[in-house]
Parts: structure tokens; sequence; C-alpha cells
């Protein structure tokens, strides 16, 4: 299961991801979080954080004794949107968190309904795609907001995160028949290219979405360190750079190698290795977790796993959180 929901994050995050670019001293780009909070006594459960890309400080967005899971950040950066259970563990809710901490009930599934994974924001700002289990069957559906009508997209569909990296477009018919029959699909920003993985795993390839010619064709690095074979694969915001993933680790602390790809030149840079790794708005930084390890609590053992901070220029990294503590469900968002 953990697999599966990995997979659909990577479709979503890594198929189209990009943002449009803005000068840092305008911005204040923060990253949104789940953080574990393990209890000695009771269930454990994840609490929303957000840390700044400035000061580097951490902030707590919630404190209740609940699962708080998969935060999103609202389009004009005033709110954001997470997954709860109340105390069962389970998403079959959808808030939303304003700037004074006031939390508000979106909507509540129905028993046997499960909110997988927040996909993205519609085109015009007015719903949240979801995709979600019903009756053992994956679904893409639209909540709109703040009326909570859920609206199911034909089946088929497929999401792909548009021009500004938070709307959602859903892919039906020829495109979404041509996204499906590649391995590992990522759409350029322009949306004029598509990068694909062929049949064989040796050979990375870009072609151009309107007519399917190759415009480049570039020799995976199969026999290097670090590389055992692709898994996942994005472009820089910028169109110039895909971020290519590559299995590792074990399956109780897998992670992913990751390389930089100059597809113009073919260059390969090894960046270092974590886990479901995201570009900045801006194209200059990436952001992973560490693989998971496990770390003394009490008598017993905790799986950990931080944030780290990559300069894509020079590869330098900055773990951003420590502790006894397990980050996950990261995202960007602009205040």
């Amino acid at each position: 299961m953990r697999r599966i929901r990995r997979l659909l994050i990577r479709l979503v995050a890594l198929v189209f991801f990009v943002c449009s670019p803005l000068a840092a001293q305008n911005t204040d780009l923060r990253i949104l979080f789940s953080s574990r909070v393990y209890q000695r006594v009771g269930r454990s459960y994840e609490q929303l954080w957000e840390i700044g890309l400035r000061d580097k400080q951490k902030m707590r967005l919630s404190a209740a004794g609940i699962r708080h899971a998969q935060p999103l950040c609202s389009l004009d950066g005033q709110s954001v949107v997470f997954l709860s259970g109340g105390n069962e563990g389970s998403n079959d809710e959808v808030w939303s968190l304003n700037p004074n901490g006031q939390e508000r009930l979106l909507y509540k599934a129905r028993a046997g309904v499960y909110v997988d994974v927040t996909l993205g924001w519609s085109a015009d700002g007015s719903g949240l795609f979801l995709s979600m289990r019903e009756q053992r069957a994956r679904v893409i559906a639209k909540l709109a907001i703040p009326s909570g009508r859920l609206v199911r997209m034909p089946e088929g569909s497929i999401p792909i995160i548009g021009p500004d990296g938070r709307r959602i477009e859903i892919k039906v018919g020829a495109e979404a028949r041509m996204i499906g029959k590649r391995k590992l699909p990522a759409w350029s920003p322009d949306g004029e290219k598509v990068a694909y993985v062929d049949g064989d795993f040796t050979q990375l390839q870009i072609t151009g979405v309107k007519d399917e010619s190759v415009l480049a064709s570039i020799r995976l690095p199969d026999r290097a360190e670090h590389w055992n074979y692709p898994t996942s694969m994005a472009w820089s915001p910028d169109g110039k750079i895909l971020l290519v993933g590559a299995e590792a680790g074990s399956s109780t602390a897998h992670y992913e190698d990751y390389w930089l790809l100059d597809w113009t030149s073919q260059k390969w840079q090894y960046a270092g290795g974590g886990n479901d790794a995201k570009w900045s708005p801006d194209g200059s930084k990436i952001v992973w977790s560490t693989p998971r390890e496990l770390a003394a609590f009490g008598r017993t053992h905790v799986w950990v796993a931080h944030l780290v901070l990559v300069d894509v220029r020079t590869l330098q990294q900055e773990i951003l959180t420590s502790g006894i503590s397990y980050e996950s469900d990261f995202s960007w968002c602009r205040r």
C-alpha cells in the first residue's frame, strides 16, 4: 500500500512539476510538512509544521492530538488544507487551516471511502482534486471549496500538475493514453516535451508532445555507482534540468539516489540520496527526506526521517530538522 501511494505521489509531483519563478527577495518560500509525534503510551500521530527558507525557523501549525497529514498550501498562500481521520488514523476527512489557526471541516467521506492523496487545486482555484479509494477501486475526484460537493472524474483520467505547480489539469482520451504508455513520463514546464524511459530501461527519451518526434536519446548511467534502475523523474521549473531518481536502499529503509541531468549537453551529476524530492518554485533548491533509520525511544526504537535542503548550484546539503521525529508529506508554499 505504501508503494502504491508513493507511486501516485510521484506521478503527480513529477509529471510536469513547475512554478512561475519570482525573485528571491520578493518571496517567502516555506516548506509545509507532517511530523510524527511518538507516544510512549497510546497512538502516535502527525502534526503540521512549516519551515521558512529565509530564517530556517520551524513553526507548528496544528497541535491537536490526532493525525494531520498531507498539508497543501492554498493558491493565495493564506490557508492550508490537510487530511485527517480523527483518532482512527485513517484519511476520511479534509480540513482547512486559516492563518489564525482556526480549523474547518471541508469534507467527511462515508464509510468505506479513503482519501489517499491530495493532488492539487483546480485551474480556477475553486476546488481540490483528490485521489480516493472506494470499494478497492481508485478514483480521481474534485472537491468544491467551500461547498464540499464531490464530483468524480471520468474513468481513466490522469492528473497532471499545471504550469504553476499547484493547479491540476485532468487528461482524458488520447492524451491520457499517450501518458499511460510511457514509463515514468514527465511533461516539460512548457508542455511541449515529454521525458520518459524506454522499455529496457537503458535510454531516457525526450520527444515532442504534438508529433512525438525524438528530441534527445540519452543513455542512463547504468554502470555508475549510485545507480540501480530509474524510479522517478521531474523537470526543473526552467526546463533545463531533469531530476532522475534511481532505486536504492533496502525494503525497510528505501530511498532514491538522485541525479541531475542537463539534457541538452547530456551531462549527469550525482546529487545525493533521499525520498520524494521536490524542486523549489524558482528551481534553485530541492527538498527531500532522509532514508529512515531506527532511533532509541525509551525502551524501544522508532523510525526517524528528516528534511534535507539541497542547493542545486553547489549541491551543498543542509539538514532542516532533527530529533526523534519522522517528517513526510512535504510541499512548497509561498506566503
